[in-house]
């Protein structure tokens, strides 16, 4: 995996809660955000994070939505680190 394919996974479910967030504050989206009343794996806060673009009020609205269980997204951060530390070999070695 590439450096730049490794670097578009996070490590944890809080560091991509926390891109999540920022990429949706950075574009000036109001977030929502609903805390799951258990912690995850790591001590962290679980939670749906809704960014929404537009009027609350609109006529129309059309929901894209995304989720992994806490299973998977361990699973896949698993493999973005493995990705990550296999690119930094790989800039070492060159």
């Amino acid at each position: 995996m590439s450096r730049a394919a490794a670097d578009a996974f996070s490590d944890s479910y809080a560091q991509a809660r926390s891109r999540f967030l920022q990429s949706a504050k950075d574009a000036g989206l109001a977030v929502e955000s609903r805390p799951h009343p258990l912690k995850g794996r790591d001590g962290e806060e679980l939670a749906m994070d809704v960014a929404r673009l537009g009027p609350p009020d609109a006529g129309k609205l059309l929901i894209v939505s995304s989720a992994l269980t806490l299973l998977s997204l361990s699973a896949v951060s698993d493999r973005a680190a493995l990705g990550r530390r296999r690119a930094n070999s790989l800039d070492s070695a060159r």
